[in-house]
């Protein structure tokens, strides 16, 4: 194949694209082009808003580039690749209101507040193990949750052990402590499901927060429940024994509550590896505790699907 310019190569990396994500160095080998063109052209497109940098993925599998979505349609139907208008219709702006109503940092907000809200707000959807930002990275926003699953996680890199803070469900919201300190993402987001997303730009947010006292309260109030998970979590995780800390996460399917496990009740399936970074163990352990578990009585388990037979036990165990 020739080498592409310009334009052409523009439209090119779309419609390979819409194939699925790709690195900047698979498109390069993809399209016969040099890496520093693929680039020039993913920047424009970028800034243009028809394509984004994937979320990282684990190790060396990169996911790179994505197309932004309905960007494909946009640009085949209206012609070279331009800037896609992000504005929503009132219909669009309408329904992400009542989503954010849903939502504990916004219920309290009125509409006018919730409207300004849903005018700067992105609509993402992504797929299973897509990472959706690193710890330490530069925070992109605050995100709401409008379908799907999304788990946030701590990582040592030098042992290899990661610990599940929460998992986030259908509006719950996560990522607001960088939008107060402008600090980096304080945890790393993995979606567990196929995930629909609501991103809050941060510059956009800081600007309301300036903006609506209402929302500032709001947050506030948000945050200080946060703080309170946070604590029970760090109790559970250094004053409770693994026996205890596996029965709460258990309890957590059918009676929500903060720390260690919290967000479980999101997932129909808990897997032992799942508990083990909930529990901050390892799976091993996680299986012992689970089969004397098994031999009380408290549960049953069939081809790794847990069932609570007697939730007072495991209440008894905390």
């Amino acid at each position: 194949m020739p080498s592409l310019q310009g334009d052409h190569l523009s439209l090119a990396i779309i419609l390979r694209l819409h194939e699925g994500a790709c690195s900047l160095l698979k498109l390069a080998d993809d399209l016969d082009a040099q890496p520093g063109e693929i680039a020039t052209c993913l920047d424009r497109l970028t800034t243009q808003g028809i394509v984004h940098l994937a979320p990282h993925s684990r190790g060396r599998d990169e996911r790179g580039y994505r197309l932004v979505p309905d960007a494909y349609q946009a640009v085949i139907t209206r012609g070279p690749p331009r800037r896609i208008a992000a504005q929503q219709n009132r219909d669009g702006i309408r329904a992400m209101v009542d989503g954010l109503k849903r939502s504990a940092p916004f219920t309290t907000l009125s509409n006018a507040t919730l409207e300004k809200i849903a005018q700067v707000a992105r609509r993402y959807t992504y797929q299973p193990a897509e990472i959706l930002f690193l710890e330490g990275d530069e925070c992109r926003g605050m995100y709401v949750v409008e379908t799907g699953l999304v788990r946030l996680f701590k990582q040592n890199s030098d042992a290899g052990r990661e610990l599940t803070v929460r998992l986030m469900g259908p509006s719950d919201s996560f990522n607001e402590v960088p939008i107060f300190d402008d600090g980096p993402n304080p945890v790393s987001a993995e979606i567990i499901e196929e995930s629909r997303l609501l991103v809050l730009p941060a510059s956009a947010m800081r600007q309301l927060l300036l903006e609506c006292p209402e929302l500032d309260r709001a947050a506030v109030t948000y945050l200080a429940s946060r703080v309170r998970h946070m604590l029970t979590m760090v109790h559970d995780l250094s004053l409770r024994h693994v026996r205890a800390r596996v029965a709460k996460i258990l309890l957590q399917s059918i009676g929500p509550d903060e720390g260690v496990g919290a967000g479980s009740d999101q997932r129909a399936r808990l897997t032992q590896r799942e508990i083990a970074e909930m529990a901050g163990t390892a799976r091993e352990v996680v299986a012992r505790t689970l089969k004397v578990f098994e031999r009380e009585g408290a549960i049953a388990v069939d081809q790794g699907r847990i069932t609570i037979l007697d939730p007072a036990q495991l209440e008894s165990m905390i």
